[in-house]
């Protein structure tokens, strides 16, 4: 199946920022014109994650300026504390710039990308990667059953939120 990339092309004046949240941080892309201009992964320290994260997470939307937050929220009961927390901080942070909050869920996303023949994270991932070529190079090795998740990849799932979004909005006129 083709991949359509007309809905990220139609929010051409506006710029997004997509977050997905860990519990030690979070990843993040940002896309205008159908082209991902920066992405990457933030952690810190335990002790001072909240502040650190908040503070990392300003730094981000005052150099970019985005239109849009596209917040990528997990309700499963894997969702810990301290993901919340960092969830709070961020929506705490949009508000005060008076940017535009979108949250979406991962089971949206995953439905979304199902059209692709897209079922796992790292499919999901590939698909990205077919829309967004200039992020093929963040794109990690696929896993081994016994190893665990790199964070780079938090980078895709924040990309496939804005791609989601940017689909969902064009179909329902968000």
């Amino acid at each position: 199946m083709d991949i359509d990339i007309e809905p990220l092309a139609q929010m051409a004046s506006a710029r997004h920022l997509g977050i997905s949240v860990r519990p030690d941080g979070f990843g993040f892309v940002v896309i205008e014109d159908a082209i991902a201009l920066d992405c990457g992964v933030r952690a810190c320290d335990r002790d001072q994650s909240e502040d650190c994260l908040g503070q990392q997470f300003q730094r981000i939307v005052k150099m970019y300026h985005p239109s849009t937050v596209v917040l990528l929220t997990t309700g499963s009961p894997l969702a810990t504390a301290k993901r919340n927390s960092i969830v709070s901080v961020i929506t705490k942070k949009t508000n005060q710039g008076n940017v535009v909050l979108a949250r979406l869920r991962g089971a949206a996303v995953r439905r979304y990308f199902r059209q692709f023949d897209a079922g796992t994270k790292y499919e999901i991932a590939q698909t990205v990667v077919k829309i967004l070529p200039e992020l093929g190079w963040r794109l990690p090795q696929k896993r081994k059953p016994w190893q665990s998740e790199q964070r780079r990849l938090s980078i895709f799932d924040a990309a496939a939120a804005v791609i989601a979004h940017a689909r969902l909005k064009q179909d329902f006129q968000i």
